[in-house]
């Protein structure tokens, strides 16, 4: 747990100015093409894959 721990003290600061810039520039509705790139740019970062795309449900009620 202390590992854990020491890592997220190391990107505490990293995270709250990110999170204040997502809010700086808001995007509408599903369009967060802005905000997708940056959250895929830093889970990549971290080692973490991600595919940006669209889900489709077709099986909404």
């Amino acid at each position: 747990m202390s590992h854990i721990l020491s890592l997220v003290r190391e990107i505490h600061h990293e995270m709250i100015d990110l999170h204040r810039d997502i809010h700086m520039h808001p995007e509408i509705g599903f369009d967060v093409h802005r905000t997708a790139e940056i959250v895929s740019r830093k889970l990549n970062e971290y080692g973490a894959a991600m595919h940006i795309g669209l889900i489709i449900n077709e099986n909404r009620n």
